[in-house]
């Protein structure tokens, strides 16, 4: 069982089991994460019974993957406030959390202040906190169900973290699922620089521009006082004692 979390690399973690369920176009550039047409199973799927066995049982791998809190915002705000979607030209904040304001004014408001950081913090910490962008991590799972997951990945080492959790389901599961075939995004069926065809391993090219992205822009959106009010909204993920931040 595996529980991905917005902002830590769920687009391909879903990419990587389409690919491992057979789904030939686990490659596709349309959205993989829709659980009524990407092809996987959810929790749901199964009788309650066999939920709680998947849930509890030794037998089985139980893995999440984590972000350090300040690069997930960071991330959060760049991706889902500062772009703007081709098909509405407006951005996911403003059609999944402004919009839903009682009056124009204060939907422009809510827009306008979203296109900087700290507003960005005004609006998901009081219009939409509950949003799976950017609500803390530890509440993606509910609270009893922690103790039973027994692999922690983490984004800031996500390639060498997915290469061992592939490793251990079985042998041959990482060779063939994640040691090649992922170059650039692994959204396209695209020739690398060097004219060879995905030979890549999966989050290989990924981790090295999510380190960049962070390095280039930290130091742009954040304060100290901004770091510490993140830190103060995410207190629950840096006491959680499954993560290690």
């Amino acid at each position: 069982a595996f529980f991905t979390i917005p902002k830590v690399g769920c687009t391909v973690f879903k990419k990587l089991f389409r690919r491992m369920m057979g789904i030939s176009s686990w490659k596709t550039k349309n959205h993989p994460y829709d659980p009524h047409t990407n092809g996987l199973k959810y929790l749901y799927h199964y009788p309650i019974h066999r939920a709680e066995e998947i849930m509890t049982s030794p037998e089985w791998r139980r893995a999440v993957f984590v972000r350090e809190p300040t690069s997930r915002v960071l991330s959060g705000f760049l991706d889902k406030s500062l772009t703007k979607s081709k098909r509405s030209g407006t951005s996911y904040v403003t059609n999944n959390c402004c919009r839903f304001l009682k009056n124009d004014a204060k939907k422009l408001r809510c827009t306008e202040k979203s296109q900087t950081f700290a507003g960005f913090l005004d609006v998901i910490e009081h219009t939409c906190p509950n949003n799976p962008h950017w609500l803390p991590q530890s509440k993606r799972i509910d609270r009893k169900w922690w103790p039973y997951i027994n692999f922690v990945g983490h984004m800031d080492t996500i390639a060498k973290d997915t290469e061992i959790l592939l490793r251990s389901l079985g042998e041959g599961v990482w060779e063939t699922y994640g040691a090649s075939g992922w170059d650039y995004d692994a959204l396209q069926d695209e020739v690398t620089p060097d004219g060879n065809k995905n030979k890549g391993a999966v989050f290989q090219t990924q981790q090295s521009s999510h380190s960049t992205l962070s390095a280039n822009h930290w130091k742009t959106h954040y304060t100290k006082e901004l770091e510490q009010r993140v830190k103060q909204m995410m207190t629950d993920d840096y006491h959680s004692p499954y993560f290690h931040f």
